[in-house]
C-alpha cells in the first residue's frame, strides 16, 4: 500500500509516519509535500497513491485548489486541527477526515473504511461542501414520529450495535444510523466526538475531571452517571473545544 502525505509541519508529518508505520509497518509513504506546488508537480508525474492522507490548509494556500486543477481521482483522508463545516460534509459524501491530534485508531479505521470504498473524483464532491448540517431528527415515538431539534439533545451513545440519543429531558431514541454518520451531520461547534462510543453536546457538560494515564472523564450536567472517557491524544483538543 502506497501512503502519500501532504503536510507542512513537519512534527505533524512525523507522527503520521510513526502511525501508519505502526498501522502498516509493509506501507510505502510518500512525502511530506508541503505546499500546492509541490502536489501539482507530484500528480504531473503520473503517481497513483493508494491513499492521501492531507492537511487542508498548506504553506501557499489551500489544498483543494490543487487537487480541483488536477483531477485528483484516489481515496484522500482530510486532516485538520479545526472542526469545520466544510469538513464535516467531505466525510458525509465518503471523503474522510480526521481531526488533529491524530490518534492510532482513528487513523486505521479511516484507512480501513477508505481501502473498501471506491475512489472519488474531489472535483466531483466539492460543490457538497456547502451542505447544511442537520437542524433536528424525526425520531420513532409511539404510533408515530416525534421532531427532536438538535440542540435538545444532549449526548448520543453507541452500544451493542445501536446508536441512541439522550435529550436533556432524560428520554431517549433509537437511531437507525451509524455513529461515524451522525458525527458528520452534527454542527461541530456544538457536539463533540469523546470516543467510539460518545457525541457529547457543549451546553451539557458539566466538567472535566482528570483521569488515569493522561485521560480526562466528561462529566454531564444531567447526566453525572454516564462516564464518558476521552483519551489523552484528543484531551487537548477537547478543552481547546471548549475554551473559546
Amino acid at each position: 500500500m502506497k501512503i502519500l502525505v501532504i503536510e507542512d509541519e513537519q512534527p505533524n508529518f512525523l507522527r503520521l509516519k510513526k502511525l501508519l508505520s505502526e498501522i502498516d509497518p509493509k506501507c510505502t509513504i510518500d512525502g511530506p509535500l508541503v505546499s500546492q506546488t509541490a502536489v501539482r508537480e507530484y500528480f504531473l508525474q503520473g503517481y497513483a497513491p493508494d491513499i492521501v492522507i492531507s492537511d487542508i490548509r498548506l504553506s501557499d494556500g489551500l489544498v483543494f485548489d490543487a487537487f480541483d486543477e488536477m483531477n485528483v481521482n484516489t481515496r484522500i483522508i482530510f486532516t485538520t486541527a479545526y472542526s469545520e463545516y466544510a469538513v464535516k460534509a467531505f466525510n458525509y459524501n465518503s471523503i474522510h477526515y480526521l481531526l488533529k491530534p491524530i490518534v492510532r485508531e482513528e487513523l486505521a479505521a479511516a484507512i480501513d473504511k477508505a481501502l473498501r470504498q471506491n475512489p472519488e473524483r474531489l472535483s466531483d464532491i466539492l460543490p457538497l461542501a456547502g451542505q447544511p448540517v442537520r437542524k433536528r431528527f424525526l425520531v420513532p415515538w409511539r404510533d408515530g414520529f416525534e421532531i427532536v431539534k438538535v440542540e435538545d439533545v444532549a449526548y448520543l451513545s453507541h452500544d451493542c450495535g445501536t446508536l441512541r440519543l439522550f435529550l436533556n429531558s432524560g428520554a431517549s431514541f433509537p437511531l437507525e444510523m451509524t455513529i461515524d454518520d451522525c458525527e458528520s451531520q452534527l454542527p461541530p461547534e456544538m457536539f463533540f466526538r469523546a470516543n467510539r462510543q460518545y457525541i457529547v453536546n457543549i451546553n451539557s457538560i458539566r466538567k472535566l475531571v482528570s483521569f488515569w494515564d493522561r485521560k480526562i472523564k466528561v462529566v454531564l450536567t444531567d447526566f453525572p452517571e454516564v462516564e464518558i472517557l476521552v483519551s489523552r491524544d484528543k484531551s487537548k483538543t477537547l478543552r481547546q473545544w471548549l475554551d473559546q
